[in-house]
């Protein structure tokens, strides 16, 4: 083995390991894969007389996280999204009955918010693109009878309706297109938890940039359920206490600084929320989606919003640094918050 030094001027820097990324005193099996623009982990704590060993179980993990990425990743041009998106204005696309459950959640939060969150946008037009007249226009299915005798209307007026027979989309609205960035990676992890429990593996962490999925050993593991002080990343604030009686905990956590906005709307004034904000629940898809809404909320929008919340399983709390009150809701029943 050949080894090679050099003097620098340059000074070293140290940096301390994030919480997740530090050994835990239990023996894992740890892979990754790069899905949905993250990085995504998935470690095993072994399981004797698994169905599954713990290295073939983390591939099938990944491979689960990659399906669901093929399918609804806007940002894969093969995608089945990116099919909707381009296709739908013009015809009906068929689609499946896993990529309807996944609009009809988006729906859900569409209506719990109000409208605030939404997978639907109009792309900004460049240089010598057709004019907003023209792009804005309805497509020729507005002439046209709906295909089955009871349509699915989603996101309000925005023109998206499902067909049930045959099982079909449709965008009434050319420049109307579907981003669902902020709920499918929380989807795609909470499959591959779940494949791992069926695979006989009880002790298991996702990890995918501030948004976890644990179970067992795991949850017991205070590297891996610890929320990170967003003034100095790598020392840990508080620690997740997970409830007695949750199986798989999903905890979503967004550790930003002031950001610009009041109730979701970035162009007006500075919040006054400083520090971060903690999701818990049992579904992935409605974590995510809570931490990705939560991230422009000031003080009063997020005892507001998790008040909402806890009726569709998600509950929250938000911390700052800067005061020794800053806790604002709390994660029962799912989870709690330990100094």
């Amino acid at each position: 083995m050949l080894f090679w030094t050099a003097c620098s001027s340059t000074p070293k820097v140290s940096v301390p390991p994030r919480p997740w990324q530090r050994i835990t005193s239990t023996a894992y099996f740890q892979t990754s894969s790069q899905e949905f623009g993250k990085r995504i982990v998935v470690r095993i704590w072994p399981e004797k007389g698994a169905k599954v060993p713990a290295k073939e179980a983390a591939k099938e993990a990944l491979a689960e996280i990659r399906r669901i990425s093929t399918m609804a990743d806007a940002g894969q041009s093969s995608s089945l999204l990116a099919k909707v998106n381009e296709q739908a204005y013009q015809g009906p696309v068929p689609i499946t009955q896993e990529f309807l459950d996944i609009l009809v959640a988006s729906d859900r939060m569409y209506q719990m918010t109000e409208g605030k969150f939404d997978v639907t946008f109009v792309p900004v037009k460049y240089g010598a693109e057709e004019s907003d007249m023209d792009l804005n226009k309805v497509t020729d299915w507005d002439e046209k009878p709906a295909l089955s005798p009871d349509p699915l209307h989603l996101f309000g007026k925005k023109g998206v309706i499902i067909d049930r027979k045959p099982l079909v989309i449709r965008i009434y609205n050319r420049r109307t297109k579907i981003n669902l960035n902020g709920m499918i990676r929380g989807y795609a992890i909470e499959r591959a938890a779940k494949l791992l429990q069926e695979k006989g593996h009880a002790g298991f962490a996702i990890i995918a940039d501030g948004f976890f999925a644990a179970s067992g050993v795991a949850l017991k593991d205070q590297g891996i359920m610890c929320v990170e002080d967003p003034a100095s990343l790598g020392n840990c604030l508080r620690t997740i206490r997970p409830g007695a009686d949750v199986s798989i905990l999903y905890l979503g956590s967004s550790a930003s600084l002031e950001r610009k906005g009041i109730n979701f709307d970035p162009t007006t004034v500075w919040s006054s929320r400083s520090g971060g904000v903690i999701v818990a629940g049992r579904e992935g898809s409605w974590v995510q989606f809570a931490t990705t809404i939560t991230a422009v909320m000031d003080d009063a929008s997020l005892v507001d919003f998790f008040g909402k919340a806890n009726r569709y399983g998600v509950s929250g709390a938000y911390f700052t640094p800067s005061k020794k009150d800053g806790l604002a809701g709390n994660l029962a029943p799912f989870a709690s918050l330990v100094p």
